[in-house]
């Protein structure tokens, strides 16, 4: 009986030490961040900050795309995995659920800056005052035709919308799996389509399917990746429209005319007031469990959450941050402290 014990606590321990050193090999005194470029830039320029007002170094930081982000980060606890996903849309219940799935637990949201969906064209484009449902009447698959659904043939703007011009549709969407692919079938397509009456009437794999395919032929294209190549295609097609964020216009704004969205232009002003329809937010999210095991990963949320960096006056704001109001930033500093766990539950306010 003895030796069986022995035996076992030996095991025990050969486990427990495999586990430690394991983790040991891994170990480092840096923050790791993962996610999305477009909001690692702003990240880049917090941990410069960071590493100057606090006795840290300088977070490692590797842009990998939100999505893929989300599945380094849940990838599970421990030295080899990242402290921080960074994103430009919001984590989904499934990623949430895997995270879980994979020990981590308890993961903190914090919302920290605003993007918004711009619909650009080429100067010499008209100015248009487009709504969601017109974008999902041009570039859905199928659309709703009396009580029947069809397949989408519709050739002009002015086919949908008499306030639009006699122009030709042809939209450049996102590029393929980006986050703002992800914002603009759900923010813009599904959004408009879910609430027909045709399309509650659907099973809700159907309706999912439907309301987030989009157009095969030439009145919908491809995204394209690099920010010069769009610019030169909009150039190019002047009567098409581009879809990108908020902060690619605002680089290039010289080349690039804006439409409006239900009569609100894209401006800092209106996405801080959330007036701007198409207003997205961007997201950290923190593993709570690499708090005390990371040296420094509370401070760098301090310093993300500062209002010298995120008020409409920060220093982000020289990189074309756009900042959230007053109550969300104090809400942000507030989980930044707290480290509120994200829940289902939560994910569905």
């Amino acid at each position: 009986m003895k030796r069986r014990l022995l035996s076992r606590l030996t095991i025990l321990f050969c486990l427990f030490t495999s586990y430690i050193w394991t983790n040991l090999a891994f170990a480092r005194d840096s923050v790791r961040i993962v996610g999305s470029p477009v909001v690692l830039e702003f990240a880049e320029q917090v941990a410069k900050r960071y590493a100057q007002n606090w006795a840290f170094p300088p977070p490692t930081i590797v842009p990998t795309g939100t999505g893929v982000g989300f599945g380094l980060f849940c990838a599970g606890v421990g030295f080899q995995h990242p402290d921080i996903n960074v994103a430009s849309r919001r984590m989904t219940a499934a990623e949430l659920q895997t995270c879980k799935q994979n020990g981590v637990t308890s993961v903190t949201e914090v919302e920290f800056g605003l993007d918004a969906i711009v619909l650009v064209s080429s100067k010499e484009h008209e100015i248009m005052n487009l709504r969601p449902i017109d974008l999902h009447r041009a570039l859905a698959r199928q659309v709703v035709a009396g009580s029947a659904i069809i397949r989408n043939n519709t050739q002009s703007w002015s086919d949908i919308n008499p306030g639009l011009p006699s122009i030709p549709i042809e939209v450049m969407g996102p590029a393929e799996d980006s986050p703002i692919m992800y914002g603009f079938l759900e923010n813009v397509m599904a959004s408009s389509c879910v609430a027909l009456p045709q399309m509650a009437a659907l099973n809700e794999d159907k309706r999912y399917r439907i309301c987030r395919s989009l157009r095969t032929d030439n009145a919908f294209h491809a995204g394209l990746k690099n920010e010069a190549r769009i610019i030169d295609w909009v150039r190019e097609n002047p009567n098409a429209l581009a879809v990108v964020d908020f902060m690619m216009y605002q680089r290039n704004q010289d080349a690039l005319l804006a439409h409006s969205i239900n009569g609100k232009s894209p401006t800092i002003e209106t996405m801080h007031m959330r007036e701007y329809p198409l207003t997205t937010s961007l997201y950290i999210y923190v593993k709570n469990q690499h708090i005390d095991a990371i040296s420094g990963l509370q401070n760098f949320l301090y310093e993300l959450t500062s209002e010298r960096a995120i008020s409409p006056d920060g220093y982000l704001s020289d990189r074309g941050f756009v900042a959230v109001d007053e109550i969300s930033r104090n809400r942000a500093r507030d989980n930044a402290i707290s480290l509120r766990p994200l829940t289902v539950e939560t994910l569905g306010e």
